[in-house]
């Protein structure tokens, strides 16, 4: 069996060797002719597996280590007959945290307390309900819209107008559709914005769902008063105006934790060795990497969220993703767009809440609870 997996993929040649001839290849090298006598394309969404690609293809499965597919042409898979699989879920961990690191920032930046405000979230699938486990460690108040789960009998939801006119906070995690009712395309357009009042926007799901031109309109008319973006429309083409004008701005990073990575990889793994009938012979304590060093804090006349950002800078350094995509403001549009390509491509290794242990110099019991809330220990 021969597999083709792009490079991007983390710990890809280890895990899918047991099931034949692995070629490891860069994104530009995933091409029609490479995929003709393929039978196992592993990817991430880094390379768009369109008609193009699949015209001539001998693919019998197509593996995602990502959880969104909207960069596969899944009605060109299916007439040719070629499973799709995904990782879904896999970031929502990852994703949630970055969540959690901006807030903080704009929290710590602007001098803008968080407990009590209200965050409404966009999308409540995997991503929506750990962002709100997080949000509720912070004191923020949650409510969620999602239609389809609406549809579906889901109850506590609340109406997108409903959203709109509570939330002080808005974070976007529904799954970018194009062609059902439930599209999600612009689903943040001028009408939108202009029902919130010096809201909050951030969107770490998929570029598109957000009208640029409209958000950037909102910003200037104070609908939105932070906007914090990490997935653009037209990746890897992004708005210098929007890169300007955005109070935190990252190179889609925000699933990009270690952990998450080689999580999409693993839950790849487990279901090709269920498809393929294979053995698990990688278990998941094989690919851990060492734990970090333990976080010391002197706590000592801190409030709760100075000691909480305190934390959570020595965890992930958020502004220094910001600083990295802004560097790149000043370059001609295809250098950028290139440019915006390395940051992910080259993204250093991001651990998670989880693997680190946190260690107080004054005892605070409520501090304690909120860190472990977020995942610490």
């Amino acid at each position: 069996m021969r597999i083709v997996c792009s490079e991007s993929v983390t710990a890809g040649e280890r895990l899918f060797s047991q099931f034949g001839d692995v070629q490891v290849l860069s994104d530009s090298e995933i091409n029609a002719q490479t995929l003709q006598t393929t039978d196992i394309l592993v990817t991430r969404s880094t390379v768009k597996v369109n008609a193009d690609l699949l015209q001539q293809c001998a693919l019998k499965i197509i593996a995602t280590a990502t959880a969104g597919v909207d960069h596969i042409d899944r009605t060109v898979a299916a007439a040719k007959g070629i499973t799709v699989l995904s990782a879904a879920g896999s970031n929502a961990v990852s994703v949630a945290e970055y969540v959690v690191h901006a807030l903080l920032m704009l929290a710590n930046k602007f001098n803008m307390p968080l407990s009590q405000r209200t965050l409404g979230i966009i999308g409540y699938g995997a991503v929506g309900k750990q962002v709100a486990s997080f949000a509720k460690a912070l004191g923020l108040v949650v409510i969620a819209n999602d239609p389809p789960l609406e549809a579906a009998g889901i109850k506590g939801l609340v109406s997108l107008e409903q959203l709109q006119q509570q939330a002080d906070i808005i974070s976007i995690h529904c799954p970018l559709h194009t062609e059902d009712q439930w599209s999600t395309r612009h689903l943040c357009d001028a009408k939108f914005f202009s029902r919130l009042e010096q809201c909050i926007v951030m969107n770490t799901s998929r570029g598109s769902i957000i009208d640029t031109t409209a958000l950037l309109n909102a910003i200037a008319q104070r609908n939105v008063d932070h906007a914090v973006i990490d997935v653009w429309e037209n990746e890897p083409d992004i708005s210098k105006e929007l890169l300007s004008q955005a109070s935190i701005a990252t190179p889609h990073i925000a699933g990009y934790s270690y952990t998450a990575r080689l999580r999409s990889s693993y839950q790849i793994y487990q279901q090709l060795c269920e498809r393929l009938q294979a053995p698990i012979e990688v278990m998941w304590e094989q690919l851990q990497p060492k734990a970090p060093e333990t976080i010391v804090i002197d706590n000592a006349k801190m409030s709760l969220e100075q000691a909480l950002w305190q934390v959570l800078q020595e965890a992930y350094n958020l502004q220094a993703d910001d600083l990295s995509l802004r560097a790149l403001a000043s370059l001609d549009k295809n250098t950028m767009a290139g440019e915006f390509k390395r940051l992910r491509r080259e993204y250093p290794r991001r651990y998670e809440h989880s693997q680190y242990c946190v260690r107080l110099k004054h005892e605070d019991e409520m501090l304690k609870k909120c860190l472990i809330g977020l995942g610490f220990s």
